[in-house]
């Protein structure tokens, strides 16, 4: 469609750190892009329209384990926030 090849697929748009989307280390990888950019804050929101709740509810529960403890981390080493452990 002449929209996608205008705005590019998901993965485009994560990679290009439009979206932040797919597995925690994908997300991280873009919080990454941001915070050298000058970011220090930043809203997440969790698209829940059309998908299931038990799969937005394990969205949630790894965003709160991986990324956002990552996050958390990468208060105290920067260099934390690129992993997921």
């Amino acid at each position: 469609m002449w929209y996608q090849q205008r705005q590019g697929d998901a993965d485009t748009l994560c990679d290009r750190g439009v979206v932040i989307g797919g597995d925690p280390e994908s997300c991280l990888k873009v919080l990454t892009l941001h915070e050298a950019a000058g970011c220090d804050q930043m809203m997440i929101m969790i698209q829940t329209d059309t998908i299931l709740h038990e799969k937005v509810m394990q969205s949630i529960a790894l965003l709160g384990r991986c990324v956002i403890l990552a996050c958390k981390k990468s208060e105290e080493d920067p260099a934390k926030l690129s992993s997921c452990s």
